[in-house]
């Protein structure tokens, strides 16, 4: 993708003519970003790409429109996404969800996948055994789940029956997802576990851009340095591309 501009959005919402349940996407950038000191949206990969585009990307093989959802619309300047503003702005992550699912509602979708900005490891991929748990099930709750038993709130599948439930979560004193969550019927997807790892400090984005940098060499210098390959050069090369295959956040070719 073009680092200079966003790409264009994916398809449109259908109606639901094929009698398949529409999917609404949502990118979350509400937070303030105290922690990183900038929008994180705004961050670039060593693609160019911002992780704006790189959460877009991840998204549009599965749903039929792509939305954000933001505290301000100064956050994402310049994006043609449409941007869903947060009624009660910088109050958590329930806001931002309720304020997609009734956009979701006023689309008439079925439901809305949920994905905050700050997974650079994430790959299209890792979203698809969400969508098909979704899609088998579409009347309940799809979670993610990262490596551990938690469901994850901010990689999800809300159905837009639950944005009252949600609004309310938002407005009540005690705004966590997790905990409504758990007390709700869902289905928990296991992903891969390394697509779940975030940034929220400067020097995590750093030793991210770093260990990208690091990974891309690796296997370069491997094969470059393989005078013979045998057997074992063979095994360690394989070794280092698996590796680099698990981090990077994109599908490479077999």
């Amino acid at each position: 993708m073009n680092g200079d501009r966003m790409p264009d959005t994916a398809r449109q919402l259908s109606g639901g003519s094929s009698g398949s349940p529409i999917l609404l996407g949502g990118i979350l950038i509400g937070g303030r970003s105290s922690r990183m000191g900038t929008c994180k949206a705004t961050l670039r990969l060593p693609s160019g790409e911002t992780l704006l585009d790189h959460a877009l990307g991840c998204l549009q093989p599965h749903c039929d429109e792509i939305v954000i959802s933001a505290a301000d619309a100064s956050q994402v300047e310049g994006s043609p996404l449409k941007i869903v503003i947060d009624e009660e702005k910088f109050l958590g992550p329930a806001s931002g969800v309720a304020a997609l699912l009734r956009e979701a509602e006023s689309l008439r979708a079925d439901a809305v996948l949920v994905l905050s900005v700050d997974l650079p490891r994430l790959r299209p991929s890792d979203l698809q055994p969400l969508v098909d748990a979704w899609c088998c099930d579409p009347q309940h709750l799809a979670c993610g789940s990262f490596g551990d038993s938690l469901p994850q709130p901010l990689v999800a599948i809300y159905p837009t029956r639950y944005v009252n439930d949600v609004s309310a979560v938002a407005a009540s004193s005690q705004r966590g997802l997790l905990r409504w969550l758990r007390n709700r019927p869902h289905q928990r997807i296991a992903l891969r576990p390394q697509a779940g790892c975030d940034v929220d400090t400067p020097q995590q984005w750093q030793s991210f851009i770093s260990m990208m940098s690091a990974l891309v060499v690796i296997p370069c210098v491997l094969w470059n340095d393989a005078f013979a390959f045998n057997e074992a050069n063979h095994l360690i090369f394989g070794h280092a591309t698996y590796i680099v295959r698990q981090c990077l956040p994109v599908d490479l070719p077999m």
